[in-house]
């Protein structure tokens, strides 16, 4: 190149070389000369005919081109247009006339199809029209596109890359030539030179083809480091134009880099964590870190990082785990009931298979019936005696084998096993002891000597055997030495101590109200109990009637009166109020003067109001349970919907209280505590003249007098009182991030949510408050998580825990975490209609 300043035409000359480089392939001289207004208009009509001409002729297969134009097609047209309106024989035979022409155009030979006859006639004409008007512009497309006309054959995408070109080419002359028109002429003379003498003058071996591919190359490393720098620079929000003015985005960004100087440290240390991560295969993790973090802070990054690394490993789960990719809420669900009845029908099915496989054992024949020398004959002859029969230890004596067909379970306490079961009598299968607790070990020998297999049950936190109140009841209860009262020894103790295997109940269905059980829960079973979250929000259950004139009558009748006209008053109201459904009623007192006291006065009453009296008799509202009135040591085993105590002790006269509390000061004085306040189905009532803060350790170190302070303070203070106690298993109290999402929801939607509901080691994953009723609860959620999976058992998660809610008056639903993942705009959706459906059936 010359090394004198270039004119406008040397720019102009420079500029066409560069654009041949730029070239799609050689184009003709014409490309130059001809004005680009007229030359684009062309071009863009002829890459439209060439695309148009490509389809039809894809509408055309199978014919031979030449041959099917050079049919009369406009005839052949006329003809089939005649035929769509003629009668129906003129129609067959004009349609047929055209098909045979149009066969003579067929590759194949054969005739095409009658449906099609519009279509391949109408693309036909338009195809001959195309090529007309192709050939017309032939003169003006051969000077300026060459060898790329092909003969009035150029391909639509070969046009399209010479549009393109010539759009960046023209404006470039001009640029160059500026206004001067003749500057311009010569501009364009010289490129129609170029274009006529070929790749000769400018091609790779020349110098001046050196040189431009010199330049073209350094022009295209400029490019390249260009859009690395505007990649780098992604997060600084710069928009840099790579396809434009690359001077002027060059100045912005040294200008950008300028101006942030400040931040030019962080950007670096980015630089390097980017450098490394890409060098360890964590390209695409910075692309998209890049690409969603504008305008966030730098720490938030590790955040996003988690939650995206979280995200792509549950999508792997899902993907790699049959059981997640397959699971279906609603198809799980139809599973559960499907086994829930299946379980139902086993367990119906297994009680009748007994009951028939016992009862194909019981003689059915006459044989030996009449003869009193069989089983079957001497128990007939007993039978219809009137008088003066055998006893019935001789009687079962000399019938073992029928009385194990007639009776294969008997129920009988340990004194009737001595008492009617000879010792020689035929060892049963299997000996269960219930309440085993109070039963001692030489009355347990007896029983145990007569079967193969042995089952203890019992509480060994519940009342042990004792005779305290076998004493003469004129004797001052608090006076009773202790070794002449001492507890016995039960068969429990004896086989617990022993170290025979034993397993622990756990599951508590006695109270419906977790209240009622709390207490006991967490001081005597380490809250390991079972327990079921009541429906009432508030832990409730023990209600606390302090009476602070009630005095205790410590030298006299050793009784509180007071309380017992409370206590009675209570019960007498309640028993004629009875608005709801039917409720059973049983009194516990500490001492037996103060139950004898509550007695008569309920009996005075009785008297007073007959209405009450049929709750104290068999025909009680609540089938089998009456009211009654025990002591301590004669209440165990007995339950009722409402337990009304009498605490009887507290301050005298005088005020002084004396920290003798009965059997409560004895050694296993907690146990008989246990056994009162665990009593009760719904509701306990606490009359009491002493508060817990009155009874002083100090001067005392009875383990159960310790308990009724704290019992007493449990039923003044509810909950709080037991806040520094153990409060169970921790990680059954975490709710999961699952269920903090729902509840958020929830919340969102306006409704009150409690999480993990309950007191023990179950819990209800979610408690909807009733926006009508806040005492109660409205719905429990229960999720798939921790508490779904630590069931032992399907029976356990999927029915019997279900059942015992419900008859709590829970309403359940389930929300399966598989689910809310994939759709959880409408597994939410489901929740708030079962909510709002849950809101129309509630009771007011």
């Amino acid at each position: 190149l010359p090394a004198t300043p270039p004119t406008l035409a040397d720019l102009g000359h420079r500029a066409a070389l560069v654009a041949c480089l730029l070239a799609p392939e050689a184009v003709g001289a014409g490309f130059a000369s001809t004005p680009w207004p007229l030359l684009s208009a062309e071009l863009s009509r002829w890459q439209a005919l060439a695309s148009e001409r490509a389809e039809l002729r894809s509408v055309l297969a199978g014919f031979d081109e030449a041959r099917l134009l050079a049919l009369d097609l406009p005839a052949l047209q006329a003809r089939w247009t005649s035929a769509q309106t003629a009668w129906f024989l003129i129609k067959w035979l004009r349609i047929g006339g055209v098909r045979r022409m149009l066969r003579l155009a067929r590759n194949d030979g054969n005739k095409p199809e009658v449906a099609r006859l519009g279509l391949i006639l109408a693309s036909a004409l338009r195809l001959a029209e195309i090529n007309l008007q192709l050939r017309e512009a032939a003169p003006l497309a051969e000077a300026c596109l060459g060898s790329l006309w092909a003969k009035a054959e150029p391909q639509p995408l070969v046009l399209a890359r010479v549009f393109a070109w010539g759009a960046r080419l023209h404006p470039l002359l001009s640029h160059c030539a500026g206004e001067d028109l003749v500057c311009l002429g010569r501009v364009r003379n010289l490129l129609a030179a170029l274009f006529t003498e070929g790749p000769a003058y400018y091609g790779p071996d020349t110098k001046i083809g050196k040189r431009l591919l010199g330049f073209q190359e350094t022009l295209a490393d400029y490019f390249t480091k260009l859009d690395e720098l505007a990649a780098e620079l992604r997060l600084s929000r710069i928009h840099i134009d790579t396809a434009g003015d690359h001077l002027g985005t060059t100045a912005e960004v040294l200008t950008h880099i300028k101006e942030s100087w400040s931040q030019l440290r962080e950007w670096c240390s980015w630089q390097r964590a980017r450098q490394d991560a890409r060098s360890r295969q964590l390209g695409p993790l910075v692309l998209q870190l890049e690409s969603t973090t504008q305008g966030l802070p730098i720490s938030d990054i590790p955040a996003l990082f988690e939650r995206s690394f979280r995200r792509a490993l549950l999508f792997h789960c899902f993907e790699t785990e049959p059981a997640l990719r397959n699971f279906f809420g609603q198809e799980h669900l139809g599973n559960i009931s499907l086994f829930r009845a299946c379980d139902e029908r086993h367990s119906t099915l297994a009680r009748e298979l007994i009951r028939t496989r016992l009862s194909a054992r019981i003689p059915r024949d006459q044989v030996g019936a009449d003869n009193p020398k069989t089983e079957l004959g001497l128990l007939r002859k007993e039978i219809g005696k009137r008088a003066r029969h055998i006893p019935v230890r001789q009687l079962l004596s000399r019938i073992p084998k029928l009385f194990s067909l007639l009776k294969p379970c008997v129920l009988m306490s340990p004194l009737s096993v001595a008492q009617y079961l000879d010792a020689n009598h035929e060892s049963f299968d299997l000996v269960i002891f219930d309440e085993a607790s109070q039963i001692p070990v030489w009355d347990a020998v007896g029983a145990i000597a007569r079967g193969r297999q042995l089952i203890v049950v019992g509480d060994p936190k519940q009342l042990p055997p004792t005779n305290f109140f076998a004493a003469n009841s004129d004797e001052d209860e608090e006076s009773l030495a202790e070794p002449e009262n001492k507890d016995l020894e039960s068969i429990l103790d004896e086989l617990m101590s022993s170290g025979l295997r034993h397993k622990r109940l756990q599951w508590h269905y006695r109270s419906r109200h977790e209240g009622l059980i709390t207490f006991s829960n967490r001081q005597y079973y380490d809250n390991d109990l079972l327990t079921f979250p009541s429906r009432e929000a508030a832990l409730g259950g023990v209600q606390f009637r302090h009476l602070p004139k009630a005095r205790y009558d410590k030298g006299k009748s050793r009784s509180n009166r007071l309380e017992a006209e409370a206590l009675v008053q209570e019960l007498v109201s309640r028993l004629r109020r009875q608005d709801g459904p039917p409720r059973s009623f049983g009194v516990v007192t500490f001492s037996m003067a103060q139950q004898q006291l509550v007695e008569n006065l309920l009996d005075e009453e009785r008297r007073k109001n007959p209405d009450i009296e049929v709750h104290f008799g068999e025909d009680s509202p609540v089938e089998g349970e009456p009211v009654f009135v025990k002591n301590l040591e004669n209440v165990q085993g007995d339950e009722r919907d409402v337990i009304l105590f009498s605490i009887c002790y507290g301050p005298d006269e005088t005020g002084k209280l004396s920290m003798n509390f009965g059997p409560l000061n004895r050694e296993g004085g907690e146990r008989r505590l246990n056994v009162a306040i665990t009593r009760a189905k719904h509701e306990v009532l606490v009359f009491s003249g002493l508060r817990g803060d009155q009874i002083d350790l100090t001067r005392t170190r009875a383990k159960g007098v310790r308990d009724l302070k704290l019992f007493l303070d449990y039923a003044e203070r509810g909950p709080s009182a037991l806040t520094s106690q153990s409060s169970g298993k921790t990680p059954a109290q975490l709710a999961s991030e699952f269920e903090q999402l729902v509840a958020a929801h929830l919340r969102a939607a306006g409704y009150t949510v409690h999480h993990k509901v309950g007191c023990s080691g179950y819990r209800i994953d979610l408690g909807v408050l009733d926006p009508k009723a806040p005492g109660q609860y409205l719905l429990g959620i229960e999720c798939d998580g921790a508490t779904y999976q630590q069931a032992a058992t399907a029976r356990d998660r999927d029915k019997l825990r279900q059942q015992v809610l419900e008859g709590l008056g829970w309403r359940l639903h389930r929300v399966w975490s598989t689910d809310w993942w994939h759709d959880a705009p409408k597994e939410l959706g489901k929740l708030l209609a079962v909510l709002r459906d849950a809101e129309s059936l509630a009771t007011p």
